[in-house]
């Protein structure tokens, strides 16, 4: 389990996680990313996560809201809060620290560093 950070960064602590969980090959990559998210590098998903509305029908809204961890879909779907299947959807569920760390991200204004 990763003890989660209180004020993590994206590209050190964030983008890792969705590198080695969210199988960029098949679900997330850039040649055909799912619900319209490439994951294929941290700027890549930094653009495409932040202030940006989600494309899936199963849940809608913005995918991360900076400072509202609560209302953004991404911490939604990795922490299984009733928001269509939780993510990663063909792998295992990040661990409670993964899930905390993005939350706490979310929550610190979700800043590019």
């Amino acid at each position: 389990s990763v003890t989660p950070i209180a004020s993590p960064l994206f590209a050190a602590n964030i983008y890792p996680i969705f590198n080695a969980s969210c199988d960029s090959s098949s679900c997330h990559g850039s040649a055909s990313p799912k619900a319209g998210l490439d994951l294929s590098s941290a700027a890549t998903s930094y653009a495409e996560l932040v202030g940006v509305a989600a494309e899936d029908s199963s849940c809608s809204g913005t995918r991360v809201i900076a400072s509202d961890a609560a209302n953004s879909v991404l911490y939604k779907r990795v922490a299984g809060a009733s928001c269509g299947p939780r993510m990663p959807n063909n792998g295992t569920c990040l661990d409670n620290g993964q899930v905390t760390m993005i939350k706490n991200w979310i929550n610190v204004g979700a800043p590019n560093n």
